[in-house]
């Protein structure tokens, strides 16, 4: 099944939950990919002692899943993402029209 997830923010604990809940898919035989979107493009920049979100997102990317970051979004927030290539809305509808479920954190 291929699972589509939209990070819509950078609050530390949904950050992490969101790529936790991907790892944890990924290793149940599911595909994942995460669409980054409005504050979900920041989240390599989540400063937090009891969420380690960029190393959850690293281990989601190791095991299989694909992270994209929307375009507009990496401009407004002047950031970049190592992890995810720049994406746009078609992609992302792409996305959900290829997904069997989507999720959102």
């Amino acid at each position: 099944m291929l699972i589509g997830v939209m990070l819509q923010g950078s609050d530390a604990q949904k950050a992490f939950d969101c790529f936790r809940f991907g790892n944890a898919a990924l290793v149940n035989g599911h595909a994942v990919e995460v669409f980054l979107i409005g504050d979900g493009v920041k989240f390599e920049d989540i400063d937090s002692d009891a969420y380690d979100v960029f190393g959850q997102a690293a281990e989601f990317v190791k095991n299989g899943g694909k992270i994209i970051a929307c375009g507009k979004c990496l401009q407004r927030h002047n950031v970049t993402c190592e992890l995810a290539p720049l994406s746009n809305m078609k992609e992302f509808l792409d996305l959900i029209a290829r997904a069997d479920k989507m999720l959102t954190f």
